[in-house]
């Protein structure tokens, strides 16, 4: 993660609270992580399906679990500078994971149907 903590937006919050949550997420993820998730859609075109529902389990279970601590650390209130830096590290995590997910999803939309929704517009 890098050391940009980019500003709250108050306004975009209330117009639309996921997409501004979104927006922090992708701004503290490193060029690295964004790399990767790019790449994503191309390798898992590699596994099969047993794979592919393999990684899939995982990616979701790591997903709720990031996202479990992300709201019990913010609903007990972030007190402390390290607490800060678990809220922005499980954020760009969750965020890394539910994108994931998608991909993986979208890969399962493409095998059966030859159609993959989302792909174009994943970031």
């Amino acid at each position: 993660m890098t050391d940009n903590i980019p500003e709250l937006d108050e306004r975009a919050l209330d117009a639309d609270p996921n997409a501004e949550y979104d927006r922090l997420a992708l701004a503290m993820a490193t060029p690295a992580q964004l790399a990767d998730l790019e790449e994503l859609p191309n390798r898992v075109t590699s596994l099969d399906m047993d794979e592919l529902k393999e990684v899939a389990i995982g990616a979701r279970k790591v997903c709720d679990q990031v996202k479990a601590t992300l709201m019990e650390t913010i609903e007990g209130g972030v007190k402390t500078e390290a607490q800060a830096q678990l809220v922005r590290g499980s954020m760009v995590e969750e965020y890394i994971f539910r994108r994931t997910c998608l991909i993986l999803a979208d890969e399962f939309q493409r095998r059966r149907t030859g159609f993959a929704p989302r792909a174009s517009g994943m970031n």
